[in-house]
């Protein structure tokens, strides 16, 4: 992956009023998605993923 933050980036529970959600395993990038897709407006998935299962998270 791409690292393109160092140590000191900070997550945030909106970007410009937009609501961030944040999912550190496959099983919250998935709970993410359902309530980004039950939601009335744009929504932002901040998934932070391990290299290794980078692919298998796209390809789903």
């Amino acid at each position: 992956g791409t690292k393109l933050f160092g140590e000191s980036y900070v997550s945030t529970e909106n970007f410009f009023g937009v609501p961030v959600l944040t999912a550190n395993t496959v099983e919250e990038y998935q709970s993410a998605l359902k309530k980004a897709f039950a939601a009335k407006g744009p929504v932002l998935i901040e998934a932070f993923v391990n290299k290794a299962d980078y692919e298998k998270l796209i390809l789903k």
